[in-house]
């Protein structure tokens, strides 16, 4: 069975209400999903999220991070 089809809002909420990130430019992070996709920055990047001890991720991540921006 695949992965359920989440459109890029829904994504975008994903990552606001389950992993608690801050999404300080909406518009930005949705074309930023685009191009990378969740799976990507979630799978590629979780560890920088996640506290080491407990693997819980960390509150207060802002996403995209004014100076860690994709180049176009």
């Amino acid at each position: 069975m695949g992965k359920a089809f989440f459109t890029y809002e829904q994504q975008l909420y994903k990552l606001q209400s389950e992993k608690e990130l801050t999404i300080s430019d909406p518009s930005y992070a949705l074309k930023t999903l685009e191009k990378l996709s969740y799976y990507s920055l979630i799978g590629g990047y979780k560890d920088l999220f996640k506290h080491p001890a407990s693997k819980k991720y960390l509150r207060g991540v802002t996403f995209p991070h004014p100076q860690h921006r994709v180049l176009p």
